[in-house]
């Protein structure tokens, strides 16, 4: 029986604290460090910084990673706004939501903005 392995996405919670420390807490705390260390003759300074920004740079790939991953599968998207013709000649729009929206609301809650693929249909659909 062939094993599949489902990949484990970070949560927008997850993602944005460590991207967060990527770019504000580690090169802060490189540069402090640095500041201190020739301020005060503190040991090892090169190596220090040096390892604060190796695991920053490192940090940084792994996040840039994960994002192009997210937006090459199309998981930036909430679902679809649909421009639909009239029988009249106009057009009409659509909002179709992938999941439901009270559940976006719910997992984060606070103020939200949704993005969408918009298609331009060529004939009327269902009305669902």
């Amino acid at each position: 029986m062939a094993e599949t392995t489902k990949t484990k996405r970070l949560s927008n919670k997850v993602y944005n604290a460590l991207k967060w420390i990527a770019l504000i807490v580690l090169p802060a705390l490189a540069t402090l460090y640095s500041f201190l260390a020739s301020t005060w003759d503190l040991p090892n300074a090169d190596k220090v910084v040096g390892t604060i920004v190796a695991i920053d740079t490192f940090l940084g790939v792994v996040l840039k990673i994960s994002s192009t991953q997210y937006y090459k599968k199309g998981k930036n998207f909430d679902g679809d706004l649909n421009i639909i013709p009239d029988e009249d000649g106009g057009e009409r729009v659509q909002f179709a939501f992938d999941k439901d929206p009270r559940d976006v609301l719910e997992d984060d809650p606070g103020k939200h903005t949704f993005e969408y693929r918009v298609q331009k249909l060529k004939g009327e659909t269902d009305g669902s």
